[in-house]
């Protein structure tokens, strides 16, 4: 009987031993959760401009719908995606009585081009790489934003020097 009690408790201690490995508990082995589409929702300026020459200075560059609408970020796994703009635009400024005017150039895509991404992530901060350009993202529930250094840049239309430049955050939302 002494041994069969034994027996009983080694079973039973290697099936405690075996349900609680830490692969289960490892959250690091877990899917990222983020593989899917994104939709690009808005692209924030660090501090407010008025790029629209009306006056009012704001963060927001552009919110959907718009000529932006259609751009995609797309996580295929836990490394890799793509990223699609379905436009180009170009800033420019010029000064005029002393105030600085912003012109502005866009171009639809016609044909759709999806560029590929790089990314790592971890406790929900990563680091995207994009044409060879590393920005920082975040991840919360269903929003991705990613903030690019000195992603907008604003050029003299004469003379070609940087007249702005800050910090840009695109949201995708999924």
């Amino acid at each position: 009987m002494h041994k069969f009690i034994n027996k009983l408790f080694f079973l039973a201690s290697l099936t405690v031993v075996f349900a609680c490995s830490s692969d289960q508990d490892d959250v690091a082995n877990e899917p990222s959760g983020i593989e899917g589409v994104w939709g690009l929702n808005k692209i924030t300026l660090e501090t407010p401009l008025d790029v629209n020459n009306d006056g009012v200075a704001s963060t927001i560059l552009f919110e959907t719908p718009g000529y932006l609408g259609h751009s995609e970020l797309i996580i295929n796994n836990e490394t890799s995606g793509t990223i699609y703009f379905s436009a180009q635009t170009t800033y420019n400024t010029k000064e005029e009585d002393g105030k600085l005017i912003f012109m502005i150039t866009s171009s639809t895509n016609g044909d759709r081009v999806d560029e590929p991404i790089s990314y790592t992530l971890e406790d929900g901060i990563g680091i995207i790489n994009h044409a060879g350009v590393e920005s920082s993202f975040t991840v919360s529930e269903n929003t991705l934003s990613i903030t690019v250094a000195n992603g907008f840049i604003a050029k003299d239309h004469i003379t070609g020097d940087i007249s702005v430049s800050q910090n840009l955050t695109y949201t995708f939302v999924k």
